[in-house]
């Protein structure tokens, strides 16, 4: 009996977590999402990425992928690696914050970019 109670306990536990973990969040504030295009296009002021140079004597080249959050007025308010050598992705990613855009519609909104790094 008492393990039958504990199971119990255990699988209701186990569904309560799994629940609470699948629920999605849809918060009043959450960025909406737009393409890469949509951000290039709405582009106003932009900063390069440095090839550091640890990154070029050691001639690394490649891509970073970065999730960026553009606040109400344009201003790129985070900027978090997706996929990309650490090194590079620095780089990028302290460009990045840099960026300025054209405001979407006075919303915040997020995006993905790539960056090539030759």
């Amino acid at each position: 009996m008492a393990a039958a109670h504990r199971m119990s306990v255990l699988i209701t536990g186990l569904a309560l977590t799994l629940g609470v973990l699948a629920v999605p969040s849809f918060a009043a504030d959450a960025p909406a999402r737009i393409t890469e295009v949509e951000a290039r296009k709405a582009v106003v002021g932009k900063v390069n990425p440095l090839v550091p140079p640890i990154a070029k004597q050691m001639h690394l080249t490649g891509r970073v992928r970065i999730e960026i959050i553009i606040d109400d007025q344009g201003k790129v308010e985070s900027a978090k690696v997706l996929s990309g050598n650490p090194v590079l992705a620095k780089a990028c990613t302290d460009a990045m914050k840099n960026w300025l855009f054209t405001p979407f519609e006075g919303k915040k909104v997020t995006t993905e970019m790539t960056f090539e790094m030759n």
